[in-house]
């Protein structure tokens, strides 16, 4: 009976984890993003409720990522019912304001930057209780970008054949929407998107489906899980309806009852084209409404291109120019005294009446200059294309670089990132003559930068000899500011590799990091494994130039690495580090340090009366006068000697005049009858060493004066 019990303990654990039913049902990236949530959709296509506060989690590989953001990595809360629908996004305030005609509410916001704010090239997991990955979208470590699994500016709906979870990543499960051509293209919210409704779900055997919106003209009050079929009456009043509002607040209107013709116009003879140029209204009053593409024309071949809209008065329309198929918009940094909007790139225009707008230069404010000074030599390095009267500016072979190289790097928390740049020569530097590339997890072929010349200097920014520049991340913290010279928004991230370059040949000054593979976590830096990953690196003053792109040159001992967020020697070069470490160096003392290189006179040593330090006895004092120690006297009285300095000479020399002769026999004599041994007759006279003087040794003494 307990086994039977234990068999069926288990088999429902099971159950619970494998037949769940829970899984991903669309995954959202809205061209939109800015102003409407991003959000996931999970189901449960299975027949009992699912608690996924029991241990349920999600996370999400950013782009090319080996491991998931620790931070995506989130546990969910609430729980889905049979044939139920469980919203996680990243602002419940945008979700509900978006999404006020589904009558869905988000279940469970976790805020940006994790599992529901994907761009479109992330991938995403839903672990069971067990931890266990239950439902899988993408490849971990594969960027989405250009793949199967890309739904940037778009969605991934789950096909309608799909009954259960997959732990791994299946192409033909889903049907992807995305920027890239990929299914019906990008997608705007709200009208792109079905919260709470999946085309591939039959509910609950105890569900009724319908539209469960009070404010539809279909609005079914025994409906219980909503099927995303709400309708709404038009301005016609018709359910169902298309007719709206035009500009001009006709009904079914095609805003020609207040309409005027506007003509606008660019000039692309600077940027030149690539496919077509194209122009479309982006907002109406404010509020992002984008018209479609409207091919432009240049019916005379000068590369003006126009275009006329009929537009309504007294709306105000922003719009965009667009130089390819879909992704060519104007910078917005270049637009800041005409532009606005998300990007900075709208245009705007409010109409009054029949107008041609002023011709403008692409990516420009006003038309275009007629003479633009350059070099014009088609021989020259900088030959400039663009150009029209030549400056004098003509290079025939790239100066050498000056003598710049990196100085110190951080990649600290959060967005506390700064490159500082020295001048290690002996005059000023034009850094508008140079420029900071970089590759972004890895360069894209493996041997060019992903992104050359991605920082830039204006013209006449001088860096003094023996001064520092230093670019950092705009919302670095404080005391990176203070001294931070430029900003720069994508700095490293650890394995993101940076150049100091050389406008126009390219050259590489200094590197940090190696043009190649994603080193995953960083770069090993003086011994410490992932040192350009948090920590900051401070180059060694001995270091007087870069390492021109040979970064295992300068790696292995040209850093220190300090702790990350570690900003000490932030705005100055170059710095000592001490390498002496102080203490003891007498192994005498009682507080000897085996490890100090530099004595720092704190010795103390034991006292005369063979006391420790710390009171304890050492024992008495040798010959030496050591705390017990072991030295003694010889037999011939020398502290620790060895009895050499009184060792005898048995010759019979009795007076020690060098010779042994009658004189020496006379004086041992006189000795034995006075009974006058002493110690130093024995020592010389006592040639039989057999330790007494007498007639033995006075006759050895004459056999050897007979015998020379």
């Amino acid at each position: 009976m307990l086994k039977s019990i234990h068999v069926l303990i288990i088999s429902t654990i099971i159950s619970s984890f494998m037949f769940a039913g829970v899984f991903m049902t669309e995954l959202t990236d809205p061209q939109n993003s800015s102003d409407a949530g991003r959000y996931v959709e999970l189901h449960n296509n299975g027949d009992s409720a699912v608690d996924l506060s029991a241990g349920w989690t999600v996370q999400r590989w950013t782009n090319g990522n080996a491991d998931p953001t620790a931070s995506s990595v989130v546990g969910l809360t609430g729980s889905i019912s049979p044939g139920g629908f469980y919203i996680i996004c990243n602002d419940a305030d945008k979700f509900a304001t978006t999404y006020t005609s589904t009558a869905i509410l988000c279940d469970q916001d976790i805020g940006t930057g994790g599992f529901a704010d994907s761009n479109g090239d992330d991938n995403m997991a839903l672990l069971d209780a067990s931890g266990a990955i239950a439902d899988m979208f993408g490849v971990a470590g594969e960027d989405g970008s250009g793949t199967g699994h890309e739904f940037e500016d778009g969605r991934a709906e789950r096909a309608a054949g799909v009954a259960a979870a997959n732990s791994t990543w299946d192409e033909t499960e889903w049907n992807i929407d995305n920027d890239s051509g990929g299914g019906d293209g990008n997608q705007y919210a709200p009208e792109g998107f079905d919260p709470g409704a999946w085309i591939g779900a039959t509910g609950g055997s105890d569900d009724v489906s319908g539209c469960m919106d009070d404010t539809a003209c279909n609005y079914n009050a025994d409906a219980t899980m909503n099927d995303g079929t709400c309708l709404y009456n038009d301005c016609a009043g018709e359910c169902g309806g298309d007719a709206f509002y035009d500009a001009c607040d006709v009904c079914g209107g095609d805003d020609s009852s207040c309409s005027v013709d506007v003509t606008f116009s660019v000039d692309m003879n600077l940027e030149g084209i690539v496919g077509d140029v194209k122009v479309r209204t982006s907002t109406v009053d404010g509020e992002y409404n984008p018209s479609d593409w409207f091919v432009m024309d240049d019916s005379d071949g000068d590369l003006v291109y126009t275009y006329t809209l009929s537009l309504a008065t007294g709306v105000t329309y922003g719009y965009n120019f667009n130089n390819s198929d879909g992704s060519g918009y104007e910078s917005g940094s270049y637009l800041a005294d005409c532009g606005g909007g998300n990007y900075g790139n709208d245009r705007f225009v409010t109409p009054t009446e029949n107008m041609s707008l002023s011709t403008v230069c692409w990516e420009s404010c006003d038309a275009c200059p007629t003479d633009i000074p350059g070099c014009t030599d088609d021989e020259a390095e900088n030959f400039d294309n663009n150009a029209t009267e030549d400056d004098g500016s003509c290079i025939y072979g790239w100066p050498d670089p000056a003598n710049l190289f990196f100085s110190e790097y951080a990649e600290g928390s959060s967005n506390n990132k700064y490159l500082e740049i020295y001048n290690a020569t002996d005059s000023a530097v034009d850094l508008s003559e140079y420029s900071l590339s970089n590759c972004s997890n890895g360069c894209n072929d493996g041997v060019s930068w992903d992104y050359p010349n991605s920082v830039t200097f204006d013209s006449g920014t001088i860096l003094e000899s023996g001064d520092v520049y230093v670019v950092c991340h705009g919302s670095a913290d404080d005391i990176i500011q203070g001294e931070c010279d430029q900003h720069h928004t994508y700095l490293s991230n650890g394995d993101d590799v940076y150049g100091l370059t050389q406008v126009g040949s390219g050259a590489i000054l200094d590197i940090i990091g190696t043009i190649g593979d994603d080193p995953e976590s960083g770069w090993e830096v003086s011994g410490v494994s992932n040192g350009t990953k948090d920590h900051t690196l401070v180059r060694e003053a001995s270091v007087a130039s870069g390492n021109a792109g040979d970064w295992s040159s300068s790696s292995g001992s040209e850093w220190v690495v300090l702790d990350q967020n570690e900003w000490a020697y932030l705005g100055s070069h170059p710095h000592e580090f001490s390498t002496d470490v102080e203490g003891c160096t007498d192994d005498m003392a009682c507080n000897y340090s085996e490890d100090a290189t530099e004595d720092d006179d704190s010795c103390t040593y034991p006292s005369d009366d063979c006391t420790a330090c710390d009171g304890a006895d050492l024992g008495g004092q040798d010959c030496a006068g050591d705390c017990g120690g072991t030295a003694v006297e010889d037999d011939c009285g020398d502290c620790n000697g060895d009895g050499s300095s009184c060792a005898c000479d048995y010759n019979g020399d009795a007076n020690g005049d060098g010779n042994l002769n009658v004189t020496d026999i006379v004086l041992v004599v006189g000795f034995i009858i006075n009974g006058n041994t002493t110690d130093g007759l024995v020592c010389t006279s006592d040639i039989n060493m057999d330790g007494v003087v007498n007639v033995t040794d006075i006759v050895q003494m004459v056999s050897t004066i007979i015998n020379d």
